[in-house]
């Protein structure tokens, strides 16, 4: 029996944490580019692949948002992002633009701008957005969720990261837009109070999953881990949408 009251429980969580993940964090693309300049279907009659600029953009401006990715989180990111896009998107990104991170509302980003500057009219607009809560809770001293707990409970805490990432391709020369798409992924960050040593924390799940990852220790390394598991799934999603949506 309680071993069945776990289980639900769980399943509880899972559901709850599910629907925040489908609100949070909240889209960021309109307020780079209006919805007056979605057009369907207008990427039809262009040739293939389509030579992109890759922009990423860091938001950090809306509703709950996390702090900024740090430079070092950030680093990696664009290569990602290219390599994703290119193996299962007909695009070839040409230039890289710098990263972005916007911290406030009232920062203003130039696309056309940023075209010239890259040689380029079309750009491929990526915005990461993250949301972050952590809550008390009592974890399982042998790491599962799979309704075992014989070795008992300890004290610990869950932070869970909602990741979002919007896609736009981006014709600067008309101001209109292309294509576009978004995709949502969340992880959580399991850990047991400071003082006690483990072997199976801290460790970090991906949504409705019971694979475990082992991240650093440190604080800083591990909650990167984190943003990068969520982000991750983000991406994946939004790839795999705007892949669904090409031409249409």
């Amino acid at each position: 029996m309680e071993r069945r009251a776990k289980s639900l429980f769980l399943w509880v969580i899972v559901c709850l944490l599910s629907a925040c993940a489908g609100t949070l964090p909240e889209p960021r693309l309109q307020t780079y580019v209006p919805s007056s300049t979605m057009q369907a279907g207008a990427l039809a009659a262009r040739p293939m692949p389509l030579d992109v600029a890759l922009v990423v953009i860091n938001d950090a401006t809306g509703k709950d948002s996390a702090p900024p990715l740090s430079g070092e989180e950030l680093r990696p990111v664009p290569e990602f992002f290219r390599a994703l896009v290119e193996r299962d998107l007909p695009v070839k990104v040409v230039r890289e633009a710098p990263v972005r991170v916007v911290f406030a509302r009232t920062e203003t980003i130039s696309l056309k701008q940023t075209a010239g500057e890259q040689d380029v009219e079309i750009l491929l607009l990526a915005i990461l957005s993250h949301v972050e809560n952590r809550s008390q809770d009592s974890l399982l001293l042998d790491g599962s969720h799979e309704g075992g707990g014989a070795m008992g409970t300890v004290l610990g805490s869950v932070t869970s990261d909602y990741a979002l990432v919007e896609l736009a391709l981006l014709d600067t020369k008309d101001g209109r837009v292309l294509a576009h798409a978004e995709g949502r992924g969340w992880a959580t960050l399991e850990e047991i109070d400071s003082g006690l040593a483990s072997n199976v924390y801290p460790a970090i799940r991906k949504a409705g999953r019971t694979q475990r990852y082992f991240p650093p220790r440190e604080d800083p390394a591990k909650r990167a881990t984190l943003h990068w598991v969520a982000g991750e799934d983000a991406l994946s999603q939004a790839v795999a949408h705007l892949k669904e949506n090409w031409g249409r």
